[in-house]
């Protein structure tokens, strides 16, 4: 993009027929050359805005039910406005019930998955024990072992002793019952006694030719198969309780993802809610943003997150203005300016330069205007004053000071007119109107240094300028 210099800008407006023609002016002042402190300025009008503002955006979407007065004092935290939520309390309370459902199949499902665990476990146990009974007994059988053998024999032979004894006491008292010394009674139980022992001795004796003979191999087969049986009932029985645990566990997992999801969306629905009541994150006076030119009002549509109110400090003042392209090379921040409002003219406020734009945009982009297919860049001068006639939109005129030269010579811009290609003024020497070339250094809107070609004490004649020409 070309950016004009003030010297340029100078030539152009010469070049154009904007300074005075080369015959010298008919109806003229006299200004006296002197040499001394000059201030180069550039000029803008603009709108004050407060220093600190902070932008409320809308928490929620919905309609607005009520907002506090425009230009009310309010403290951080006070409730400035309403947004209406009845849509979102009937969300949340359809949630509500909904999270009770989902909180039952989660209690039901965890029930659910304890009772199985618990009868599976069951099983395993019961077909441990099973298989533990099996092994037992198919151990048991097959060749007896010498302790078996020797423990057999031992009781053979005490069954065989007892058997003897019996019967010679049952010898001894039948003599003496023959004799009539003892009783039949006595006999007869001394003979039951002997008949019991050699019963035991013939069992024992039985029992002992068997173990030496060993188990039957069809019943040492049955006793493996039962065993293999119970290794496999009890291997099925700990597969389905790690399948059965492994799918209540996802069943939980699945009723737990439900609860979460469902009071997600309850906080989500009751952080909506809360959130519905809009407070002032700080200290100021509230500002409503104008949509199509209009105040927001009760019943206006807000979208979350969008602009909605405004509270701002009124004490610190900035003026936001725009200045042409030519004017904007001169600009930086730091730089003093001279104030003064369009209500109170007469009184007179100083400011600094805060911010310059470095991109031109629409003047009615910067300065939230209608459309005005002007180029300008963007400026933020901060109101050194506080005072109470400093408010919100008011105009202001700027008078930025962008240079300062001492001892200089400079000259109104509407005494240097256009000659041979270059610059000059009309001096009165003897009375007499004179066309004097002069060099111009830097310039503003009003005023133009000249580098040389005038002395001290010179006399430049002005072209008076008509009503119409005035401010």
């Amino acid at each position: 993009m070309l950016v004009l210099t003030a010297a340029l800008m100078l030539q152009v407006l010469l070049s154009a027929g904007a300074w005075a023609e080369i015959a010298p002016p008919t109806s003229y002042e006299v200004l006296t050359v002197s040499a001394g402190s000059v201030a180069l300025r550039v000029n803008a009008t603009g709108s004050l805005r407060p220093k600190n503002r902070s932008v409320v955006p809308a928490p929620i979407s919905g309609k607005v039910a009520w907002v506090i007065d425009e230009g009310t004092r309010v403290k951080t935290g006070t409730e400035i406005a309403r947004i209406d939520c009845t849509e979102y309390l009937e969300n949340l309370a359809q949630k509500k019930l909904e999270l009770s459902v989902v909180e039952a199949e989660l209690r039901r499902a965890k029930l659910e998955a304890q009772l199985v665990k618990e009868r599976l476990t069951f099983d395993v146990r019961k077909a441990e024990l099973t298989l533990s009974r099996a092994s037992l007994l198919h151990a048991s059988l097959g060749p007896p072992t010498e302790t078996a053998r020797a423990i057999s024999q031992l009781i053979v032979d005490q069954t065989k002793f007892a058997m003897e004894a019996s019967e010679r006491e049952w010898q001894r008292l039948k003599k003496l019952g023959e004799s009539g010394i003892e009783s039949g009674r006595t006999v007869a139980l001394a003979r039951l006694r002997y008949e019991r022992a050699r019963a035991d001795h013939l069992k024992a004796a039985a029992d002992h030719k068997l173990l030496l003979k060993g188990d039957p191999q069809e019943d040492i087969d049955v006793a493996y198969q039962q065993v293999q049986r119970a290794k496999t009932a009890l291997r099925l029985a700990q597969e389905r309780l790690k399948g059965e645990v492994a799918y209540q566990a996802t069943q939980v997992q699945v009723a737990q993802v439900s609860v979460d999801r469902v009071k997600a969306l309850v906080n989500l629905q009751q952080d909506r809610v809360d959130r519905s009541r809009v407070v002032a994150p700080v200290d100021g006076v509230v500002y409503y943003p104008r949509y199509w030119g209009q105040p927001l009002r009760a019943g206006d549509p807000v979208w979350r997150s969008n602009r909605f109110v405004d509270v701002a400090d009124p004490s610190v003042m900035s003026i936001e203005s725009t200045v042409s392209q030519m004017d904007w090379p001169r600009l930086k921040p730091g730089q003093d300016a001279e104030i003064r409002l369009v209500a109170y003219p007469r009184r007179l406020y100083h400011g600094k330069v805060r911010r310059v734009g470095v991109l031109a945009r629409d003047r009615s982009l910067i300065l939230r205007e209608a459309p005005a297919n002007v180029m300008s860049f963007h400026v933020l001068v901060d109101v050194v004053e506080q005072s109470p006639e400093l408010r919100s939109s008011y105009t202001a005129k700027l008078s930025i000071i962008t240079d300062r030269l001492e001892n200089a010579v400079a000259v109104p811009r509407r005494a240097i007119v256009r000659h041979n290609d270059g610059h000059a003024v009309w001096v009165l020497r003897d009375d007499t109107p004179v066309l004097q070339n002069v060099t111009v250094g830097a310039s503003d809107a009003t005023s133009a240094v000249i580098e040389s070609g005038l002395d001290i004490g010179e006399k430049v004649l002005l072209q008076r300028e008509t009503a119409s020409e005035r401010p």
